[in-house]
C-alpha cells in the first residue's frame, strides 16, 4: 500500500513549491522483490493517475528511488498565487 503527501511552502513573494511524495511498500534494494516492486509501483502510478496529483498543478520536477526501504518518488511544482504573502503589500 502507497502513502501519499502533498506539503507546500511559499518560497517567494507569490511563489508556492508544492512537493508530492508516493512511498511504496518496503523492500530490500537490489533484489528481486524490489524489481518486482518497482513494476508494480509503476503500473499503479499508471493506473491511478490521482496519485499523481498535486491540484491543478503540472509538475516540474520527478525522481523516482530506493531509499534502502521502499521506492519514492517524489515531485515538485513551483506555482504562482494571485496575492502576494504579505497583504500589506497589494
Amino acid at each position: 500500500m502507497q502513502s501519499r503527501s502533498v506539503k507546500n511552502r511559499r518560497i517567494g513573494d507569490r511563489l508556492l513549491r508544492y512537493t508530492l511524495k508516493v512511498v511504496d511498500d518496503p523492500s530490500l534494494p537490489n533484489s528481486h522483490e524490489a524489481a518486482t516492486r518497482l513494476t508494480l509501483f509503476l503500473r499503479d502510478l499508471l493506473d491511478q493517475p490521482a496519485l499523481l496529483m498535486c491540484g491543478p498543478v503540472t509538475l516540474s520536477t520527478m525522481r523516482l528511488h530506493h531509499n534502502g526501504e521502499a521506492w519514492v518518488l517524489e515531485a515538485e511544482a513551483d506555482v504562482y498565487t494571485e496575492t502576494p504573502d504579505d497583504p500589506k503589500q497589494s
